[in-house]
């Protein structure tokens, strides 16, 4: 039975095919993790120029790819067939032989701007199976990480969003993007930043230098969340999220949820979802006996 990767550290490497290959193997791990107790996995990764040697060492893993989900961290707002598009790129680099039985999902829409494409694609977020099994982001030098630029106008509405996803127009960038935010980064279960060379290095150290000032170097943000289970529970219910503290999550998450349940009846339920993303058995148990059996979670 596949375990836990070792915990979060700073784990340096020779040279790039050798990093690849130990990520891929982490992650694979986390995945396996999640599918020993789930139907699905989601697992989430970053475009650009870094993971393409990480991508072709993860689609040789022996996974059932068929019960994983692929999501970009972020996107430009561009046709999947534009190189620079992040979802053409996990279709041609990662999902190949039987990776390509995973399903992915993209982050744009046939809207002409992210921000009229916005709410289309927090539906297909807010249908996802479960908080990511697995993350994998990148780091610009600027400090940014997925579509979380310093100069973007949007960046401090979506570090604080109660969404999963936000329209992003970034002076520096010649193309509008959409990002996953914090909120829903923030649920990874398992998460890596994947760096390469020395610049990257030393930008990493600059994030760590003053972690508060989080809108000069946005990756700061993440340094202060931690996994679903341990620090804090997001529970979704209809189109809305609600961070909610430990102490009061279960009567919170079912004050919440209940007045949802209670009005379906049998026949709307395959049709629609009061959903809690709990990541851990307690919590779940937990949230289980406050519903009663007036709901059960998915």
């Amino acid at each position: 039975m596949a375990t836990e990767p070792e915990a979060a550290h700073w784990r340096p490497y020779p040279e790039p095919v050798s990093l690849a290959a130990a990520l891929a193997a982490d992650v694979a791990t986390a995945l396996e993790v999640a599918l020993g107790s789930e139907e699905q996995a989601v697992l989430v990764v970053s475009g650009g120029r870094t993971p393409t040697r990480f991508f072709h060492a993860l689609r040789g893993s022996t996974l059932d790819w068929s019960r994983v989900v692929v999501v970009p961290a972020d996107e430009r707002w561009v046709p999947e067939d534009d190189p620079a598009s992040n979802i053409g790129l996990i279709r041609r680099e990662l999902l190949q032989g039987a990776a390509a039985q995973a399903r992915a999902v993209s982050l744009t829409t046939s809207a002409p701007t992210p921000h009229a494409g916005q709410a289309e694609v927090e539906q297909r977020l807010l249908a996802l199976p479960g908080p990511p099994a697995a993350l994998v982001l990148g780091l610009g030098e600027d400090g940014h990480t997925a579509s979380l630029f310093p100069d973007a106008p949007e960046l401090p509405a979506a570090l604080d969003s109660p969404r999963l996803c936000a329209a992003m127009r970034p002076a520096s960038q010649p193309t509008p993007r959409i990002t996953l935010t914090p909120r829903l980064l923030g649920q990874a279960r398992w998460r890596a930043l994947h760096i390469e060379g020395a610049a990257k290095r030393a930008t990493w150290q600059r994030v760590q230098a003053e972690p508060e000032a989080v809108a000069a170097m946005p990756l700061r943000a993440l340094l202060e969340l931690r996994p679903l289970a341990s620090l804090s529970r997001l529970v979704f219910s209809g189109n809305h999220c609600v961070k909610a503290s430990p102490a009061g999550l279960y009567t919170h998450a079912a004050a919440l949820l209940l007045p949802s349940l209670s009005s379906l009846d049998a026949a709307p339920l395959s049709r629609a979802r009061a959903v809690a993303f709990v990541a851990d058995r307690e919590a779940r148990a937990g949230l289980q006996a406050e519903l009663g059996t007036k709901g059960a979670l998915l």
